[in-house]
């Protein structure tokens, strides 16, 4: 049965809209951050930018007007804005708004991101169905001038074809799809990457390595992978986590695949604390910002800086570094 994923939006009772973050819920609620709300009639974005300054008014925010909406994450150790599901009026799946553009149309910027999720389908030989819509698209409170085309694609199959698809032509260039200028990444960095740990000069590096991320006929567009029910292996409560201390960190990666997803999970080995915290067997670096999400390979060395957690899972212990926490923003970049 088909849950609430990454990347579906919801909206309660009380007028306040979220996107889900990730596919692992507590019970009863789904874990998501507050981005809209209902004002006069129409939606007030909340979420003025992706950061974390930004996502720590929300829940501010949240705390003072809707406290109900807040609940406390024993797994990581932190509250977090999860709207318990029987506040839920409307859920609303990308895949559903793509097939209803497909099928009918819609004003240009609809029509463009069926055109895109067309193309991708065709470039890759991924089904269409396998497409959907996220963001002011979703909701239908798009601008036609300012609106970004952000798409999901869906399993992990169909994201990896996607990801070959769009780094093919990234090489190739033409077809309508254009790399960010250098203008363009300043105007990035400058609204997204401000608040990162990031110099530009860095931040333009890791931005480059997006493969998920470009204009389509001059508009920007970016394709975000979810995994299907029977490819998540975590129930909610399967593992502990708990927060023991800051660490930098330079590590071979050694496994990447889950990486594109959310959170972005590496597999590292050959670590080489620089500062910080000292452990055994660290064996990940998890990502909870997009921006390091599916940046690199096999076999590269990567620098990282994050908090260090002990992971419990079912008898077995182990270590990661956890880069985005909240207090703790991080980085990760090749060396």
């Amino acid at each position: 049965m088909r849950g609430f994923r990454d990347h579906d939006h919801v909206e309660t009772l009380d007028g306040m809209v979220f996107t889900v973050v990730g596919n692992v819920h507590p019970p009863g609620r789904v874990l998501a951050y507050l981005k809209y709300r209902r004002l006069d009639g129409g939606y007030k974005r909340v979420l003025e930018r992706y950061s974390m300054m930004d996502l720590e008014a929300t829940l501010r925010l949240l705390s003072e007007e809707a406290p109900q909406h807040l609940f406390r994450d024993e797994r990581l150790g932190f509250e977090f804005s999860a709207p318990m599901k029987t506040m839920i009026k409307r859920h609303l799946k990308p895949e559903a708004r793509l097939g209803w553009i497909l099928s009918r149309g819609g004003d240009k910027l609809e029509r463009l991101a069926g055109e895109l999720a067309s193309r991708l389908s065709g470039m890759s030989g991924v089904d269409p169905g396998c497409f959907g819509v996220t963001g002011s698209i979703l909701l239908g409170i798009h601008h036609q001038l300012f609106s970004d085309l952000d798409l999901t694609v869906y399993g992990r199959d169909a994201s990896l074809r996607v990801m070959e698809a769009l780094k093919g032509i990234a090489r190739r260039g033409g077809g309508g799809f254009e790399r960010f200028s250098l203008e363009d990444l300043r105007a990035i960095y400058s609204e997204r990457g401000l608040g990162s740990a990031l110099s530009f000069k860095d931040y333009a590096v890791v931005y480059r390595r997006l493969w998920n991320r470009g204009l389509y006929k001059g508009v920007f567009f970016s394709v975000h992978p979810v995994k299907l029910e029977g490819e998540v292996e975590e129930s909610y409560g399967d593992r502990l986590y708990r927060r023991l201390g800051e660490a930098s960190i330079e590590a071979t990666i050694a496994e990447a695949v889950d990486s594109i997803f959310y959170p972005g999970v590496y597999g590292v080995e050959d670590v080489q604390v620089l500062e910080g915290l000292k452990v055994d067997d660290l064996r990940e670096i998890v990502c909870f910002e997009g921006l390091y999400c599916g940046i690199a390979v096999p076999g590269e060395r990567m620098r990282a800086k994050g908090v260090v957690e002990k992971v419990e899972d079912k008898g077995r212990e182990w270590h990661r570094l956890v880069v985005g926490s909240r207090g703790t923003p991080g980085y990760m970049k090749p060396v």
